[in-house]
């Protein structure tokens, strides 16, 4: 839309005393009147009307209201301040970010998983003599040791868990062993549990036949379990 601005008068009349006569006055005067003509001559062609109005609300206007991509060159800088309600999962992209920087992602999807039921197992050896530790703290024992002196009914015998029970030992179950290397038949022995603890248990040798018999082929094996 051209400029029509500022305006000024453009024939002035010299009203002093020698100035102008009063044709000369009047001449400006018509002057000025066309000139003034002439200004709003081109404000009305260069005015919008209200169907022109009409025309670009509903065109123009119209097209970048409903455009994708409005303002394509517009590079927004927002701060996290700025931003409020919530975004969809399915709009990040990139490299996962580690949960500790989100301030209650770990209590959140903590409180998404089912209740922890025990199952599992946490730590384990599996030796001879070894133990499986499962997650709800239930632990199981078992080993073989050789009776490596004269066995003596009397003589207390003391056995240490691999793995020590944090709470209570259940149950000990003995089993008496001849091992391969023994030729004498005879040498039968029934262990006898005295005592349990969480980190040990006590035992004692019967003696079935009543021979006070030894070798290396002897040996005891036991299973615990407890918590």
């Amino acid at each position: 839309m051209a400029k029509l601005g500022p305006f000024s008068v453009g024939f002035p009349v010299n009203f002093r005393s020698g100035g102008d006569t009063t044709k000369e006055a009047f001449r400006k005067h018509i002057q000025e009147i066309e000139k003034i003509y002439g200004i709003l001559t081109a404000i009305d062609a260069n005015a919008a009307s209200a169907d022109d109005l009409d025309g670009i609300i509903s065109g123009e206007l119209q097209q970048h209201i409903n455009s994708t991509n409005p303002h394509p060159n517009w590079k927004p800088s927002l701060s996290f301040s700025d931003i409020t309600g919530y975004i969809s999962a399915n709009q990040i992209r990139g490299n996962s970010i580690p949960a500790g920087k989100i301030s209650g992602l770990s209590e959140l999807i903590g409180g998404q998983l089912p209740p922890d039921k025990g199952d599992g197992i946490t730590s384990s050896s599996l030796q001879e003599k070894g133990y499986v530790k499962f997650n709800n703290g239930l632990i199981v024992n078992w080993g073989r040791e050789k009776i490596t002196e004269p066995y003596g009914e009397n003589v207390v015998r003391t056995v240490s868990f691999s793995q020590s029970y944090s709470e209570s030992c259940f149950n000990v179950s003995l089993t008496y062993v001849h091992l391969s290397g023994s030729t004498d038949d005879l040498r039968n022995f029934m262990p006898q549990l005295l005592s349990k603890h969480t980190t040990y248990f006590n035992y004692k040798l019967e003696q079935a036949d009543m021979n006070n018999v030894w070798d290396e082929a002897m040996a005891i094996e036991y299973i615990s379990i407890g918590y």
